[in-house]
């Protein structure tokens, strides 16, 4: 036993060290009871196997860890405090962020400059939307970082006080340009529109097919085509609208490919897919999570030029150990800790689940290898590469339930099918944006890339739809229920309203906010409380009210009725509502006057409405 945990220890010497580390990181943050536990178990295991010396540098770099996380919040919560107490004030700041939309006007994560380091704030403001690395002035007012005020939604105040912020500043006038970006963000900026362009040109820039392939390249969310979302949520393939481990993989394989065709020196090709993997990574906004890779794939392919043997767990181990150094917050993110938690459950479990799929590499029990034609091996490589990739989604599908029932009470056991058959389109559709790139100096050729790639996203989407619509292949656990039965008025802001009744198993919504938010407040609050509404009533035929009544309608919900308070209204948003209810055949009822909660009562009391599709009934007195 000694001697096997040893050999581990030795094998993989940067995972324990980083493992230790991230125990350090866990005291430094103020979790001293579960950081000193974890680090006491992880420090006696390596005094077990006789290790002295590595174990000693395994507590100083635990202790180096821990005190610099310490140091840093320490100094992020006395700017807090201190930002508090002056509320009122005009600032002048550099955005290090892409700004972002939201319910109103943009916001970013900016650098306060008044002198010196004041520190990271998130900053909302009206207005033109700017670039990256822009400085800007402006009056406005300190904010504490915001407290979740509608349940079951996105907590964004770890969120924001995860990644350094330290304050919310709100912008009270229209932010001035002091100065411009540097050279360098404005290289960056222009790389970035440009590969944006270039992977989509020749599509309808607001249809499907540009939005997919937008998502899988880019990471961009297409938030206003909630159907897309949920196909691929229920599939277990939501990943795949994320810039990745799983993308930069591709790149590196794609490049590999492409290079060994030219007869590329292995040792080169490792130096220029590295650069490569990088570039992506740049050109698509250095996502943490396209970081990581890059460094973990560093550790990889970097053994090649050493002449050492390649390891996953001790890359895996480096980008851990790199993580709790720069940024301790890192290991407290869900995104983070279910990267390196999946890729340590492929690690440890790919190799245990691979005799469940051995079957389907099994080879001619009387002709040896070396009599197979080219057909015959071919065919047995794909189904070697087929097992291969079965067994490392079993691995990372087991392997990330725990984190994913805790963090979004979610499960889709079907993602074992779904992601490795979907990973074939999906490394097809990155070759041909990448070809979109190269080509882009010529346009016809581009959009001619372009155009095919539209099919192969078609494709990935109908797979995914197909993996989300079998039975029991995804199911979700309630999480911040308040109770079996109850009603939850949301507060979605800027002057809109909307409310949720659940009882008896029966869930109605009571308006639903403006189209922004019902996508970003009651759709995932909805979610997480596990409940579908098969019931819309609408008030009034205000936008703030029943913009989100379209996206219900057109989402993953059992919609079968809905609830009008008349017939006809000037409103567009209204008439919107009715189109798309008669195009999906929902019937519609025009409500009474015994009261909003008397006729949302009736909705859950009866069954479903006998009226024939798109045809109104009157309710009521």
């Amino acid at each position: 036993m000694r001697d096997r945990l040893r050999r581990t220890v030795e094998r993989h010497p940067l995972l324990w060290v980083a493992l230790v580390a991230a125990a350090g990181v866990l005291t430094g943050d103020g979790k001293i009871t579960p950081g000193l536990l974890c680090g006491a178990a992880l420090l006696a295991l390596l005094a077990y196997t006789g290790l002295r010396r590595f174990t000693l540098a395994a507590l100083l770099v635990a202790v180096a860890a821990g005190g610099l996380h310490g140091w840093r919040k320490s100094r992020q919560d006395a700017d807090a405090a201190r930002l508090e107490r002056i509320r009122s004030a005009e600032i002048t700041a550099r955005l290090l962020s892409e700004p972002r939309s939201s319910l109103r006007g943009w916001s970013a994560v900016a650098e306060v400059m008044e002198g010196g380091h004041v520190g990271q704030i998130w900053l909302q403001a009206e207005g033109r939307v700017p670039a990256c690395g822009e400085v800007l002035q402006m009056k406005g007012r300190y904010e504490p970082l915001p407290l979740r005020r509608n349940p079951g939604t996105f907590d964004v105040f770890p969120w924001l006080y995860r990644q350094g912020i330290c304050a919310c500043f709100e912008a009270l006038e229209i932010p001035r340009q002091v100065a411009a970006p540097s050279g360098f963000h404005l290289l960056e900026n222009r790389a970035r529109n440009a590969f944006r362009h270039a992977v989509t040109d020749g599509l309808d820039p607001e249809g499907r097919q540009a939005a997919v392939i937008r998502a899988m390249v880019l990471g961009d969310n297409p938030d206003n085509d909630q159907e897309l979302i949920g196909a691929y949520r229920n599939s277990g393939t939501l990943h795949a609208f994320s810039v990745s481990g799983m993308h930069v993989a591709m790149v590196g394989l794609i490049g590999w490919f492409v290079l060994k065709l030219f007869g590329m020196p292995r040792r080169g090709a490792v130096v220029v897919i590295l650069v490569g993997m990088l570039a992506y990574a740049w050109v698509t906004g250095m996502k943490p999570p396209a970081v990581r890779s890059v460094v973990m794939a560093g550790a990889l392919l970097g053994a090649f030029l050493v002449r050492r043997r390649p390891d996953l767990l001790n890359a895996l181990g480096f980008a851990l150990l790199a993580a709790v150094l720069t940024n301790g917050h890192l290991i407290f993110q869900a995104g983070v800790q279910l990267s390196f938690g999946v890729v340590w459950a492929i690690g440890i479990g790919a190799a245990l689940a691979a005799p469940a799929f051995a079957w389907i590499e099994r080879r001619e029990p009387y002709l040896p290898r070396q009599l197979y034609g080219p057909g015959r091996e071919a065919w047995l490589r794909s189904r070697e590469k087929t097992a291969a990739a079965l067994a490392a989604s079993t691995a990372a599908s087991v392997g990330s339930v725990p984190l994913t029932l805790w963090h979004f009470g979610f499960l889709a056991p079907i993602s074992i099918l779904a992601s490795p058959l979907i990973g074939m389109p999906i490394l097809v559709l990155m070759a041909l944006a990448l070809l979109a790139v190269v080509c882009s100096p010529f346009p016809a050729a581009s959009q001619a890339v372009n155009r095919a790639n539209g099919y192969v996203a078609d494709s990935c989407t109908a797979l995914a739809g197909f993996f989300a619509r079998i039975p029991g292949g995804n199911f979700s656990l309630p999480l911040d229920r308040p109770g079996n039965d109850f009603l939850i008025i949301y507060d979605p802001g800027y002057g809109g309203g909307a409310a949720l009744i659940h009882e008896q198993g029966q869930t109605v919504l009571i308006d639903t906010g403006s189209r922004a938010a019902f996508q970003r407040i009651v759709g995932p609050s909805m979610r997480r409380l596990a409940v579908l509404p098969d019931s819309i009533a609408l008030s009034h035929p205000d936008g703030g009210h029943i913009g989100g009544a379209v996206d219900a309608a057109l989402g993953p919900y059992p919609i079968r009725q809905v609830l009008i308070p008349v017939n006809k209204a000037r409103s567009s948003v209204f008439r919107e509502v009715l189109k798309t209810t008669e195009a999906k055949h929902i019937p519609t009822t025009l409500g009474g006057c015994r009261g909003a909660l008397s006729d949302c009562r009736g909705l859950v009391a009866r069954g479903p409405p006998r009226a024939g599709p798109g045809r109104h009934e009157h309710g009521g007195r």
